[in-house]
């Protein structure tokens, strides 16, 4: 009897352990959201500055074809 104590005391506290780590990760969360949302917004200007740069060069080359023409 003693050992199935011993044992769910054990998986008890293990258990309780599990749930602490889960909350904790649960509200560091908005934090982890957060952190990607600005990586991803970064990403995003940058993008917009190649595309930027891709429409002013499509703009010369097609001004430096018609000189040509």
């Amino acid at each position: 009897m003693e050992e199935l104590a011993a044992i769910s005391g054990i998986l008890f506290i293990l258990i309780t352990i599990f749930l602490i780590i889960v909350a904790v990760l649960a509200l560091l969360m908005p934090f982890f959201v957060w952190s990607i949302r600005n990586q991803m917004l970064k990403l995003n200007e940058q993008i917009a500055g190649i595309d930027k740069k891709i429409i002013i060069a499509n703009n010369n080359l097609v001004k430096a074809l018609k000189k040509m023409a």
